[in-house]
């Protein structure tokens, strides 16, 4: 229980949250560094972050594969602002979220990217994917968001 409500009840709750946002403004929420994003704008914030936290070690994160052999996995994909950036870099890119408003966003984001697969996931695991296996896992401003167990 998590101040009286279930965990089921709080991912419930969490979902419902994420899908308001983004019908509000979901580049914002994404990216609270602006209200207004043009597409170009929005999309290249998401270059930035991949090139700030991913291309300073792809030595590291690749350990000897070529990018284009990889499959990522991205957690709390929102509208594919950092999706567009992996699936650019990298030959398969997996992503979800826990708003269907935000896969809803992020698929038409994506509709140019064959490598790009998103989806809804429940919030708790990751079993959507069925049998994906992913060389590499990302997740940018997310985790802040899941509610902490008391």
């Amino acid at each position: 229980m998590m101040d009286g409500i279930n965990i089921e009840q709080q991912v419930q709750k969490m979902q419902r949250d994420w899908d308001a946002r983004a019908r509000e403004n979901a580049r914002h929420y994404v990216n609270t560094a602006r209200q207004d994003w043009t597409d170009e704008e929005f999309f290249q914030s998401g270059e930035r972050t991949v090139a700030e936290e991913i291309l300073t070690d792809m030595t590291n994160i690749c350990q000897g594969k070529e990018p284009k052999e990889m499959s990522v996995l991205e957690i709390g994909c929102g509208a594919g602002r950092v999706t567009r950036a992996l699936a650019r870099l990298f030959g398969q890119v997996h992503a979800v979220d826990i708003s269907g408003e935000m896969v809803r966003q992020a698929r038409v984001a994506l509709r140019d990217f064959p490598n790009a697969r998103v989806y809804q996931n429940n919030g708790m695991d990751l079993s959507v994917l069925g049998d994906v296996r992913v060389d590499f896992a990302f997740s940018s401003i997310v985790f802040q968001h899941i509610p902490a167990a008391k």
